[in-house]
């Protein structure tokens, strides 16, 4: 018998898109200095699940020990027919 697909729900799936964000950035080590880090976020999310994972991305870095200079989102594109946005958060 097969694996059944147990249905991620919405937060399960805006999580693992949350690891894809942070790993498309590569963070930089601290030194202080400041670094730039980028990642699409693709369309589709609902705003609750697109502010989860906006959230997610700069409480996580903080967490670790980053400072925020600042976040910028911009349109980049189309993707099956929905917009696309690239996210660029600028710490140290």
């Amino acid at each position: 018998m097969g694996l059944i697909n147990m249905g991620k729900n919405a937060e399960d799936k805006a999580l693992e898109k949350l690891a894809v964000y942070l790993d498309n950035m590569n963070l930089q080590e601290k030194d202080g200095t400041v670094h730039a880090g980028a990642f699409e976020l693709a369309g589709g999310y609902s705003r609750k699940n697109t502010s989860r994972i906006l959230n997610g991305v700069l409480e996580f870095m903080q967490k670790q020990g980053y400072e925020i200079v600042n976040m910028q989102i911009a349109p980049s594109g189309m993707g099956d027919s929905l917009m696309s946005c690239m996210v660029l958060v600028v710490y140290k």
